[in-house]
Order: structure tokens, then sequence, then C-alpha cells
């Protein structure tokens, strides 16, 4: 058997049908991910190491050129501030 609808319910069913549906924030960024892990067997996230060189490449840089610096200077003692001046001249 068959209901009858009143005027009220079929009037809110055709608002509802006729309204744009929003996807909630969020929501597709978890859909991607999920279906990124779940296609490759690899973590889809960066490792804090990788994330710092791949990120952040003028701090590594930085790092890289004060190491150095300090090995130099541990090496040639005092003299590595008058070579150090003679190669910026």
């Amino acid at each position: 058997m068959m209901k009858i609808m009143s005027e009220r319910a079929l009037e809110g069913l055709i608002k509802t049908i006729e309204s744009e549906v929003r996807i909630p924030e969020g929501i597709e960024e978890k859909i991607l991910v999920r279906v990124f892990a779940s296609e490759s067997e690899h973590d889809p996230y960066l490792m804090p190491f990788e994330r710092f060189v791949y990120e952040k490449p003028l701090r590594i840089a930085a790092c890289i050129s004060v190491a150095i610096s300090g090995m130099l200077w541990s090496v040639m003692g005092g003299s590595f501030a008058n070579w150090l001046i003679g190669f910026i001249r």
C-alpha cells in the first residue's frame, strides 16, 4: 500500500532537492590521504629530516656553512680570520 504525503512534507522534500549541497571542510583532504595511502605502500608524510631538507633548504645550507666554518676555524686556528679577510678582498 502506498502512503499519501501531505503537501507540507512534499514541499519540504522538494526544497531539500533544490538546495545546494556543501561538502564539510577537510573531508576532501581526508579522502585523498586515505586513497593515496591505500594505493601505495609508503606513508604519504615526510619524515622530519626529509621535511627539513625539502621544505627549508636555506636552513640546511646555513647549518652546513656554519659547520664548515667551525671546522676550518679549528684546523687553521687564528690564521682563519686572516684567510677569510684575504678571500673576501
